[in-house]
């Protein structure tokens, strides 16, 4: 993982749906770490999981359900967060464990913000921090 910041780090990029590429991010804060978007990629998960305990996962949006998603899951045991209408997407052996219910935007822990903002799909969320050091 490539650090960003003191309390911020990049995955490496991962090649999704064949064409998309893009990375996940590690927060860290006074209350724990958070990872938002999701690493699919073992290589990846190994680091993340090698280097503390994640707290949550804030997913973006319905395309980040995949199995990687799964194998995300079981591999950093963490709760996946999304906006709530991401929930009919989910297939039946995997779920949300919390969800973002503003049509607006909502705190979600010390400095990071979940801002609803459909479009790409009826369920997007963007993240947005005021941590960064």
């Amino acid at each position: 993982m490539k650090q960003l910041f003191s309390d911020l780090w990049q995955t490496p990029l991962e090649l999704r749906f064949g064409t998309l590429k893009s990375h996940a991010y590690l927060l860290e804060h006074s209350e724990g770490r958070d990872m938002i978007y999701v690493a699919e990629h073992l290589p990846s998960l190994d680091a993340i999981k090698a280097s503390g305990r994640t707290d949550h996962l804030y997913l973006s949006h319905n395309h980040e359900i995949t199995d990687g998603l799964l194998r995300a899951k079981a591999a950093l045991g963490v709760p996946l967060i999304g906006h709530r209408e991401m929930r009919k997407y989910f297939p039946k052996d995997l779920t949300l464990d919390g969800t973002i219910e503003t049509d607006n935007s909502e705190e979600l822990g010390v400095g990071l913000e979940a801002i609803y903002t459909p479009g790409h799909t009826d369920n997007n969320v963007c993240h947005r921090t005021s941590l960064i050091n």
